[in-house]
């Protein structure tokens, strides 16, 4: 369960909240603190709480406070325009992170210092790019795993509307550095958090149309190969249905490889509801 909000201060200033609620119930994970593989429930929270002020070039500077059940934590963000687009560079410090199972049960933050990038090559292709260096910590160790990230995705446009219509390419890498082992009792060893590598390519076809006035629908759907595990279809969409002129709502699915593990898939499902003010 998420709750999530912004409001303009003034004409330049934001403040925002963002909360989550997770009641897991895992099956045959491995516990990070000693090892043993079972079936555990937990009930894990996160926040976020942030300020944002617009320069007068359009340049944004946010501050963040980050907190979930174990500990505290901080980022700073600044995105500025460019002649190849606009760009953002990021420094995160314990930022709870649940990206998988295991991250969520072991209470993960993630340390992070990094640059995204969106732009357009010509008005009909659009590109993006992110790089970032990442520790990861866990509750009841920091610095369990180091990784490098690097992302890219490239769409084109086929046909601008009625539907829209494009095809893309998206590659996803995360390679690890270093990661901890704790031994096992049998004289193996564990990592308390698996992260593991991946570089994944994925060639998709996006559509976009609206069904009504007030209700718009978005799939994209192809086939993903990580380099370094398995590899198999994926898809994703979401309908979006205006409520009236302050009211979204949003429901939305994906199947698709495991990021964690991509030697699994993984079923998600989801939804929202907006008030706009």
């Amino acid at each position: 369960t998420s709750i999530s909000g912004s409001a303009k201060v003034t004409n330049r200033f934001e403040v925002g909240i963002n909360v989550q609620n997770d009641e897991l119930e895992t099956a045959g994970t491995r516990r990070g603190f000693d090892g043993q593989i079972g079936d555990y429930d937990y009930s894990r929270q996160r926040g976020e709480v942030f300020g944002a002020y617009y320069l007068n070039n359009g340049d944004r500077l946010q501050g963040s406070v980050f907190a979930n059940n174990d500990t505290a934590g901080a980022g700073v963000y600044y995105a500025f325009n460019n002649p190849l687009g606009r760009s953002e560079a990021l420094v995160e410090y314990k930022r709870p992170y649940w990206d998988f199972v295991e991250a969520v049960a072991e209470q993960t933050t993630r340390d992070r210092v990094g640059i995204k990038h969106v732009g357009n090559i010509t008005p009909e292709t659009t590109i993006s790019a992110e790089v970032s260096a990442n520790r990861y910590n866990i509750e009841i160790d920091d610095d369990v795993a180091t990784t490098a990230l690097v992302r890219a995705n490239v769409v084109q446009q086929i046909r601008p509307q009625n539907p829209y219509l494009g095809v893309g390419y998206g590659f996803d890498g995360e390679y690890v550095i270093d990661k901890n082992y704790r031994p096992l009792g049998n004289g193996d060893r564990y990592s308390p958090l698996p992260v593991n590598s991946r570089e994944i390519h994925f060639l998709s076809g996006i559509i976009s149309q609206p069904i009504t006035d007030s209700t718009k629908a978005n799939l994209v759907a192809g086939y993903a190969v990580d380099r370094l595990g398995d590899h198999g279809p994926q898809v994703e969409g979401n309908i979006t249905q205006d409520l009236g002129e302050d009211v979204e709502a949003q429901v939305r699915a994906r199947y698709g490889l495991e990021t964690r593990d991509t030697n699994q898939n993984a079923t998600t499902v989801g939804g929202h509801l907006k008030y706009k003010f």
